[in-house]
């Protein structure tokens, strides 16, 4: 399974539209998912080779979240995917 289908289990689907605060294209590579009135992103910067999670309450505000295991998992497998451990 990719790290694509464990996010997608996982009820996050990739973007490549323009989230607010995020340059979508070379740098940022972000999985969102949409829960009522809170939308979670995990997001990658393939430049810097960082990954965060956040939430975001549809009033604009922005807290940081924990990760689950099941997305740590998915997280991992997309880093291996990167191969960003190879370097």
């Amino acid at each position: 399974m990719t790290a694509k289908e464990m996010f997608e289990k996982l009820g996050y689907d990739f973007t490549t539209e323009a989230i607010e605060g995020y340059a979508i294209g070379l740098e940022h590579f972000l999985f969102v998912k949409e829960n009522c009135n809170i939308v979670e992103v995990i997001g990658f910067n393939l430049k810097m080779k960082i990954f965060w999670k956040e939430e975001r309450v549809h009033d604009g505000n922005i807290s940081e979240s924990s990760i689950t295991i099941e997305e740590f998992e998915a997280i991992t497998k997309q880093i291996k995917e990167f191969r960003w451990l190879d370097d």
